[in-house]
């Protein structure tokens, strides 16, 4: 299963209010993403698998909720699964701005 399938999954089985929809999907992606560095330092890979992969379902559900580009964040995936992505220091500051302009889009 690549990314784009997995979100198509999360799209269509995910079951919240709506009507609170960014706010339920950002805070779950704090709450979540706090729950995984606390479980980290605890050496506990069960556990720790279990918070990124509920990191990632907010994240999915996040990247709805605010009308990111989907295939542009599957192409990145697939970039850094053939290890040929970060190939200069300027591939690194295009994520980078990639990023920051994706998290100013949600925070405005």
């Amino acid at each position: 299963m690549n990314f784009l399938e997995y979100s198509k999954i999360i799209n269509e089985t995910a079951v919240y209010p709506k009507s609170y929809g960014p706010a339920y999907t950002v805070l779950g992606l704090v709450e979540e993403s706090w729950e995984l560095q606390e479980s980290i330092p605890k050496m506990d890979k069960n556990h720790s698998l279990k918070e990124t992969g509920d990191v990632l379902w907010y994240l999915t559900a996040t990247m709805f909720e605010y009308d990111l580009d989907l295939e542009h964040y599957n192409s990145l995936i697939n970039l850094f699964n053939d290890g040929s992505y970060f190939t200069s220091y300027s591939d690194i500051e295009n994520l980078s701005d990639s990023l920051v302009a994706s998290i100013n889009k949600v925070t405005s």
